[in-house]
Parts: structure tokens; sequence; C-alpha cells
């Protein structure tokens, strides 16, 4: 039951196996499948399917599985036994089985790394598990030097195993870090191919055929022995939308953080204010830098305290300002944030002025509570100690995905500023 581990295909050549299936499986996707589906589900899923776990072997944990006799040919001890045609052609010697429970993903055991041996360990893996076994020949050994022998051999063995590990689990460390951006640079590329192709068929003024097929996605085999399935979309037909640039995004929180960072350096001017007036202060300033559309203000308040941009009668940017009154009140200030937004892609953001004397811990309460909200999906990269950025789905479709970036800032009371 012996075998030879990390010696069979190079880690390497299946990397680029599945990497080249990546880009085939994105590409026979339906188009209205990849104009329709949250980017980050499909993402998360194809990264499922063909990332591995390091390997990790629990030494501490190994355990005699069993001991006994085994047949040993009588020629592979000539030192040993007389080798005659009239003797029998084997010798009884004991086999210890020794089973090593393990994490990760069991098919590494079978490739090598870019750095391997030629000389590789042998072994089984079976159910998360790796058996070595130890053969003592038969001899006149004392009792303690036949268990010195074992020692040594499995000693030797777990040494010559887990250097291979090592060299796999490098491998795997860089293949796992870039696969990510791989995928999104595919599936990116995809979309933008597919747009890029409905662009020119729109532009010839001809007709297009209506295709009536529902996105159809097999899924074949995968190589680990889970069930991973691809995000699912709605049967109605993809209509492009409108879309905030990152870019602009990013401006304008910064200029509203700009802003806001002037106020805490004046509160005697802003300690006084409510949260409508205090979201008229960011208007007028966001009105004076970016221009107009076509419909009037690019900026306009919406119900009670928004700050919004309309793009032919829909939402693509929204802001609530809020004083800070405890987790319950983020919770329904988010939740008025997405009774707002009915498409793709919105860009949000929660301004968040604080009056309490703790900061500090309001901050922990903010990033503690976001995530228990039911459309939470991820957190994204902090930009500040105080300023969030979180990934959301639309209340009726999770592939309807939105960003909610949280700014947080202290606005002193005024008997606080009478006192400074």
């Amino acid at each position: 039951m012996r075998g030879q581990l990390f010696s069979g295909a190079s880690l390497l050549d299946v990397i680029s196996r599945n990497h080249s299936e990546i880009i085939d499986k994105i590409n026979r996707l339906e188009s209205d499948y990849i104009l329709k589906v949250s980017e980050s589900d499909l993402t998360s899923s194809l990264f499922n399917q063909y990332s591995y776990k390091p390997i990790v072997l629990k030494i501490s944990e190994k355990i005699v599985e069993r001991h006994g006799d085994i047949q040993l040919p009588r020629s592979n001890y000539p030192d040993r036994f007389i080798i005659r045609s009239d003797l029998p052609s084997n010798v009884t010697g004991t086999e210890i089985l020794i089973s090593i429970p393990f994490e990760g993903s069991s098919e590494l055991f079978q490739y090598h790394g870019s750095t391997y041996s030629m000389s590789p360990p042998e072994g089984i893996v079976s159910d998360n598990k790796l058996f070595i076994s130890i053969i003592i020949p038969p001899g006149g050994s004392s009792e303690q030097r036949i268990t010195e022998e074992i020692s040594r051999q499995l000693d030797s063995n777990i040494s010559q195993i887990e250097r291979n590990i090592g060299w796999v689990n490098t491998d795997i460390k860089s293949y796992n870090d870039q696969l990510l951006t791989f995928i999104q640079n595919q599936i990116q590329t995809r979309k933008e191919k597919i747009q890029k192709d409905a662009r020119i068929a729109a532009s010839l003024n001809i007709p297009l055929k209506r295709s009536e097929r529902t996105a159809s996605i097999e899924i074949p085999d995968i190589k680990q022995k889970i069930t991973i399935k691809l995000p699912e979309v709605g049967k109605e037909k993809f209509e492009p939308e409108f879309e905030l640039s990152d870019e602009n995004y990013i401006s304008i929180l910064k200029i509203i953080q700009n802003m806001i960072i002037a106020m805490e350096r004046s509160p005697s001017t802003f300690s006084k204010l409510s949260e409508e007036e205090l979201r008229d202060f960011i208007l007028v300033y966001l009105n004076g830098i970016f221009e107009g559309s076509a419909t009037g203000e690019t900026f306009n308040e919406s119900g009670k305290t928004d700050i919004l941009i309309r793009y032919n009668g829909k939402n693509a940017f929204i802001a609530e300002c809020k004083f800070w009154k405890g987790p319950k009140s983020i919770i329904d200030a988010i939740d008025q944030l997405l009774s707002y937004t009915s498409w793709r892609d919105t860009k949000t953001a929660l301004i968040i002025f604080n009056k309490t004397k703790d900061f500090s811990e309001v901050l922990e309460k903010i990033e503690s509570t976001i995530p228990t909200h039911s459309n939470f999906k991820k957190s994204l990269q902090k930009s500040s100690s105080t300023n969030y950025k979180f990934l959301f789905h639309h209340n009726d479709d999770k592939n309807k995905e939105l960003y909610l970036s949280v700014l947080a800032f202290e606005i002193p009371k005024t008997d606080q500023v009478k006192r400074s």
C-alpha cells in the first residue's frame, strides 16, 4: 500500500491548466449572464473552485493505526538470510502503519512544486489522513533497537514529506494570491467585449434578433470533492445601465471629507447646525465644484437628509447625513439608503456626525454593526480609521450590488465648544 508522494504532474502545469479552464468557462457563459451576474459572486465562485488550501500536517495527532506481520522478499536481505531455492521466498517482518491527519487540499500530495526532490517520499493519502508505513525486517534486534529504528524511519519520512509540502505550499500561496485578480480581469475582459460588440451592432442601425434562450450554465466535474455552483441570475434580458465612475465616486467622497474636516476645525460655527443644515453646506460646496446636468443641478436633496446625483431619472450617488444615535440608527440609515436604490452599482455614502464624548467607541460600534445588516456582503479596504467601505446587495436582487462608504466625523456639542 506504499506509493510515492509529490511525484505526479508539475504544479506549474496544473496552474496553467486551471488558468485555461477559467478563461474557457468564462467565455462559455451566456452574454446576458455575464452582464447581469454579480462580479463579486462570480469571482468568489470561481476562486472557491480553482484555489487550493495549503497542506498543514498535524504531527502532534499522529497515531499507530495498526501493526502486524508482513511478508517480505527474502532476496531483499542477502546479508541476513541464506538465499536458496529450497527455502521459502519470503520472510516475515513487521509493519507499523502510522496515520497523520492534515488540513488542506489532498490532491496537492500528488503534484510536485517548482522545487522538488528526485527521490520523493512514500505514503498513502486517504480521508484527510497521511499514512506512513514503517517496515522492520525480521532479525535478532532488541526491542529498544527496534523502537529506535521505527522512530528514526518515521522522523526521516516526516522530515522529507514536510520539506516537499513547504515547496508545494510556496507555489500555492503565490497562485492563490494572484488568482482573484486573474479571475476579475477575465470577467472584466469578457464583459467589455460583450459591451463593445453590442455598441458596434447598435451603430449599424439594423434590427437585431433577440435571443429566446435563457442563461444555461453547465458546470463540469471539478477537481475538489465539494459542489460549487455559479451564482444564479434572473431570466429577464439585461439592460445597459448608467454607472458613476470609480474616479468620480472617490473624488466626491474626498471633497466631502475635506469639507467636514474644515467643519471639525471650526466647531463654534458648525456645532449648532442640524443634519439638514450640515447637509446644505455640503450641497453648496459640491455644486460649486461639479457641473450641473441638463435637467438642473447635479446634486439635489431628496427626502429629509439625502444628497444625490440623478441621471435619467435614476439615482447614481446617494448620501445620508446622520447624527450618531447608537447602532440601530446606522441600520435604519442603511435601510433608508437601500430604499432609494433601484439599480446595479449604485454608489452610496453614509456621513455620520458624532457629538458624543467617546468617538473611538463610536467607531468600534460602526465597524461591528454594519456587517450585521441582512444586505451586507463583505467589507472592503478601509481608507482610514474613520472611513470605511462595504459591499451590499439590493433588497430584491443579490446580484445587484452597491458600494457603501461610511465617513465618520466628530462635531463637538455647543457646550463643549464654550468650555474649550
